[in-house]
């Protein structure tokens, strides 16, 4: 986690074990990402192979595009939709955006437009688990 002027979350937070499990909501699976925990491939990699069917990521970021690009390839490399939601204010950006498990923006809020509601299909999901990088062997999976 950053420790810098404004984000100081290795002081604010404290250090557990990596315990990345997918929560069953109904027949929704969901797997969390706390903000940076986004840049790193492998942790939505582990939720795909859980079989996450959303990644929920808050996040209190300055920038847009960067973001959505990590977005977009925790999509591709866990075949789960990312809903991603962002702090407003004091120089953050406010956007948050909803990504397909193909890696599609699907949706986008900005603070002219800081609502947006759209339906999601599981099915693509699922069907995604079926296709690469999703199907690469993974020497190291413990899963």
């Amino acid at each position: 986690m950053p420790e810098e002027r404004g984000f100081y979350e290795r002081t604010w937070f404290h250090k557990l074990e990596k315990d990345f499990k997918v929560v069953s909501v109904g027949k929704i699976k969901i797997g969390v990402l706390i903000c940076t925990e986004l840049m790193f491939n492998e942790i939505a990699r582990l939720y795909g192979l859980l079989g996450a069917d959303v990644i929920f990521v808050p996040r209190a970021t300055r920038k847009m595009n960067l973001w959505i690009t990590a977005g977009k390839m925790a999509s591709i490399v866990s075949g789960a939709f990312v809903l991603s939601s962002n702090r407003v204010g004091n120089g953050f950006c406010g956007g948050g955006f909803v990504v397909s498990p193909n890696g599609k923006l699907m949706a986008k809020t900005t603070r002219k437009e800081m609502f947006v509601t759209i339906d999601i299909d599981l099915e693509e999901s699922k069907k995604a688990k079926d296709r690469y990088p999703i199907t690469v062997w993974r020497h190291d999976s413990q899963v």
